[in-house]
């Protein structure tokens, strides 16, 4: 999960919208190219450029110390979170719990992709997220690391299953969707890589 990043491998896109009461206002979003090596292609996203969409909301994330993991920070000092108690009337049958985050982002190149959301969860009851590419059904992302951001490495629709989960992209744009499925969670950058070994370590900055 540590492995050292390689800076001349990366291609960074990070998307700049602004939210302001209902108002959304969207930036032109400029990509950061750089040397690609051995075919590798990477992108980083915010979380809080996306489409955010009730109950999930953007919000500042105070820095704080972990006791085993050490300081916890969010990319930019913000990120997106389902309150807790957002999901209070879905306790009733007819009530689902509502709130997404769409990321959108252009593959540089048709090809294989792999998907590692930051994470932050609160604790057993609070610990998931669904996520969708495209139109695609919705994936179960949980596991038990808790008060601590970490990248979670999405599988197989089998959370067991020990290999990456492959996306198979076309050249050009894409969505990422992320759907409340339990409140008091937090989702701070996604990176999306086309090399299977390449893991993100820490906050992931795009290059100036």
């Amino acid at each position: 999960m540590m492995a050292t990043r390689n800076a001349a491998t990366t291609l960074c896109l990070l998307l700049v919208i602004s939210l302001s009461g209902c108002e959304e206002k969207q930036a032109q979003s400029k990509p950061r190219l750089l040397p690609a090596l051995g075919g590798s292609q990477a992108i980083v996203l915010e979380a809080e450029a996306g489409k955010v969409e009730a109950s999930m909301i953007i919000e500042p994330f105070a820095p704080r110390q972990h006791p085993n993991t050490g300081m916890q920070e969010a990319a930019g000092g913000q990120c997106v979170t389902i309150p807790k108690e957002a999901n209070k009337a879905c306790k009733l049958p007819d009530k689902p719990p509502v709130g997404s985050v769409v990321l959108t982002f252009r593959a540089p190149k048709d090809g294989t992709y792999y998907i590692h959301p930051r994470v932050w969860w609160t604790d057993g009851c609070s610990n998931s997220f669904a996520m969708s590419v495209d139109t695609s059904d919705p994936i179960l992302l949980t596991d038990a690391v808790y008060k601590s951001w970490h990248w979670f490495e999405v599988r197989s629709d089998d959370i067991s299953a020990g290999d990456l989960r492959a996306f198979w992209l076309k050249k050009g744009e894409h969505t990422i969707t992320f759907s409340n499925r339990e409140d008091d969670v937090k989702l701070d950058q996604v990176y999306v890589t086309s090399n299977p070994d390449d893991r993100p370590a820490d906050i992931m900055t795009p290059p100036k």
